[in-house]
């Protein structure tokens, strides 16, 4: 019975990584970017280029669905988004408060969302 258990587990961890390839665009190709900002600008309904956690948190439930993949979806996005949150001002590009994800992050952040999503 456990080798039964074992080969579920294989085919659920497929499935989450077939989910997030398909919901997370990543590539840096003009397909994946143009979904990027399309996704972006549905998290940032006040339009102001900028995405608060709670932001992300909400359009990761909302628009995603991430929440139905894992449980522990709050403590993926925070660290993700706190990892994105300082990659322009390391690149010297930062023009905004540090609480935020600038949408030149945006990509990182989902790179960063999948990776915790790994090691969670």
């Amino acid at each position: 019975m456990p080798e039964q258990r074992d080969r579920q587990f294989f085919v659920d961890a497929a499935t989450l990584w077939k989910t997030l390839q398909h919901k997370l665009p990543t590539a840096r190709t003009p397909d994946a970017k143009r979904e990027r900002m399309d996704m972006f600008n549905k998290f940032d309904p006040n339009g102001n280029g900028y995405l608060s956690l709670a932001e992300v948190d909400k359009g990761c439930r909302e628009i995603l669905q991430l929440d139905k993949l894992t449980p522990d979806l709050p403590p993926i996005l925070i660290r993700a988004h706190t990892a994105a949150k300082g990659v322009a001002k390391r690149a010297g590009k930062r023009k905004n408060d540090d609480d935020y994800v600038q949408r030149s992050e945006f990509r990182v952040f989902l790179k960063y969302l999948k990776q915790y999503f790994e090691l969670w």
